[in-house]
């Protein structure tokens, strides 16, 4: 295969996948910069992008003129795309969306935690703040290569890899903060600790990414915060505002909201490369 016959599979890839994953809707599309000329770029014919196929790649120029129209009708939209590859020599792909529906529940669940969480009361740190980010970072990465590896490994055989190496970098930590401390009580509570923490709930969130979208996952994890506060009235007889009872509703409607469509499309991209196809990437 060429280089440009893989660099068109690919864009009809990623049509694909940002459609199935609720990144653009029906009206949405992508495009890519020619590889050996930089003045000129690929893009759909009008066309949704679940259906894109082969034929309906079109080359254009920077001025959003097609080279080879063949009586195919092109997105209006291709002269964003056009504007966007002259005016930075270093943008290599764009992707333009219409739909909202991939940030609407996200920013519903987040406003939810605000508002359960309370964070104007008190004083606020900033480096508290600085951790917080670097965390929701470490959940974002958490999520994505999660998936990566459940969709490599079959079972739950990806946690046999991933768990001791977790071990292995708190034991860096740990250990020399535990030496001397250690008896067969302590033993057996980590051990237990250990099952009911990383094994168990990551079994269930690896099972989980394979068969959800990271937004509709990470829109979910969002619910554990809700949690928290009904397991505080329901366990240390704590009390809520009016404010923390909205925000928790707010938080369960955007975790179902999020999973509605949520649910993963099966995938063969690994077997796109290897039998490259002229009619439509299957999903």
């Amino acid at each position: 295969m060429s280089n440009l016959s893989e660099l068109v599979e690919d864009l009809i890839i990623a049509n694909r996948i940002l459609s199935f994953e609720g990144v653009v809707d029906a009206y949405g599309h992508v495009s890519v910069r020619h590889p050996n000329d930089p003045n000129r770029f690929f893009l759909s014919r009008a066309r949704t992008p679940q259906c894109i196929e082969t034929d309906d790649i079109m080359e254009f120029k920077l001025d959003g003129a097609a080279l080879d129209p063949h009586g195919r009708t092109p997105y209006l939209e291709r002269f964003i795309h056009a504007a966007m590859y002259e005016a930075r020599a270093d943008v290599n792909s764009v992707v333009h969306s219409h739909s909202r529906r991939a940030l609407v529940w996200v920013g519903a669940a987040g406003f939810g935690v605000v508002l359960v969480t309370q964070p104007w009361r008190g004083d606020i740190s900033l480096v508290g703040v600085g951790y917080a980010g670097l965390a929701a970072v470490g959940w974002a990465a958490y999520i994505v290569l999660t998936q990566r590896v459940g969709d490599r490994f079959s079972g739950l055989s990806g946690l046999a890899l991933t768990v001791p190496i977790a071990a292995c970098t708190a034991a860096i930590i740990g250990i020399p903060q535990a030496a001397g401390h250690l008896t067969l009580a302590v033993v057996g509570a980590a051990v237990g600790l250990a099952i009911l923490l990383p094994v168990v709930p990551y079994s269930f969130e690896l099972l989980a990414l394979r068969r959800m979208t990271p937004t509709a996952f990470g829109t979910l994890m969002a619910l554990e915060p809700a949690i928290g506060v009904v397991l505080g009235i329901l366990v240390l007889h704590q009390t809520v505002s009016g404010t923390q009872v909205i925000g928790i509703l707010l938080v369960v409607v955007a975790g179902a909201a999020a999973q509605r469509g949520g649910l993963r499309r099966p995938s063969v991209i690994d077997g796109a490369d290897a039998q490259p196809s002229t009619g439509p990437v299957p999903f």
